[in-house]
């Protein structure tokens, strides 16, 4: 069973009091909380230019690919922006499609289509760790995400100090998980369908699955969840053919004594050099995938790409 943290629930009281508020309210304080929000990442579509080789890539999965510093908000494009950058230098214009799905239930077809309707040269698949995610307040259930991302964006630089030393204790203690627990069978089902429309839709396309990023501390979602949530993905990768691009320890090895340098506020989120270690590892494999090779060692750097779509 994945996400099955046992004892009372702390926010019985305060869920029941957000639940009351009807739902028509609490979906117009949700959209209110974002209107001005900006979300570089809806209107990034990778690179376009008639003059290059073109290629596209479809990313199927939750918000790891943007760049987040502090809080957990909406960020700018990450390591799929570097690649293209680096693409550029190399001759290929990489246009990027997005589908967001932060569990596998979030996967739909519908969506999948509507998205992407043009055939991928590549696609990755990096599901999230929501069915582990704590919180105090049971803002997932009652439709209220988006008001933690506009606090946690207004906050600024107070964001990563007041998580670590305020949020964090408290999550710890009192954080619950802001989804019900589902069965791994669910889950390896769920993927099983997403393949089965990728078989069928796109034969024959090169596809890669991508862990969840790791946590390097406590307090933002239950480890054991995460694990457990990390195997049935990479299970899934396996019965499925499909390879693994498994970054996670050359990002610890290089975050090492430097976490704050790689790592948001919640000790999951990646900042820019976070992100650097994603996009070589799939630069390389999407060079392999696509015949192109890799750049000479006077090329720019993936510190540069970092660096261009901040």
């Amino acid at each position: 069973m994945i996400n099955a943290l046992g004892g009372r629930d702390p926010r019985g009281a305060l869920a029941a009091m957000l639940m009351a508020i009807p739902a028509d309210v609490r979906n117009e304080i949700g959209q209110r909380a974002i209107r001005n929000l900006a979300n570089p990442t809806l209107t990034w579509h990778g690179v376009e230019d008639p003059e290059l080789q073109g290629r596209r890539l479809l990313r199927i999965g939750d918000c790891s690919w943007q760049v987040i510093d502090r809080g957990h908000t909406f960020g700018r494009p990450g390591y799929p922006a570097m690649v293209a950058d680096r693409l550029r230098s190399m001759g290929v214009a990489m246009a990027f499609d997005d589908c967001y799905a932060g569990t596998s239930s979030q996967i739909s077809i519908e969506m999948l289509e509507r998205v992407a309707p043009e055939r991928p040269d590549a696609i990755i698949v990096q599901m999230g760790v929501l069915h582990g995610l704590l919180e105090l307040l049971a803002l997932w259930d009652a439709g209220l995400v988006t008001v933690r991302a506009a606090a946690n964006r207004r906050l600024g630089v107070l964001g990563g100090p007041l998580h670590r030393r305020l949020t964090a204790p408290l999550l710890r203690r009192y954080g619950r998980p802001c989804m019900a627990p589902v069965s791994a069978e669910q889950v390896a089902s769920e993927l099983d369908a997403l393949f089965a429309w990728i078989d069928a839709r796109h034969p024959g396309v090169p596809r890669a699955v991508l862990p969840p990023h790791g946590l390097i501390q406590s307090g933002w979602a239950d480890p054991v969840t995460v694990q457990e949530a990390t195997d049935c993905y990479l299970d899934s990768a396996v019965r499925h053919g499909a390879d693994i691009l498994d970054y996670r320890e050359r990002l610890r090895e290089r975050a090492a004594g430097r976490e704050r340098r790689f790592y948001g506020a919640n000790g999951y989120d990646l900042r820019a050099p976070g992100h650097e270690v994603i996009a070589d590892m799939l630069l390389t494999w999407l060079s392999a995938q696509w015949g192109l090779d890799r750049p000479r060692p006077d090329s720019p750097s993936l510190n540069e790409s970092a660096e261009a779509v901040q």
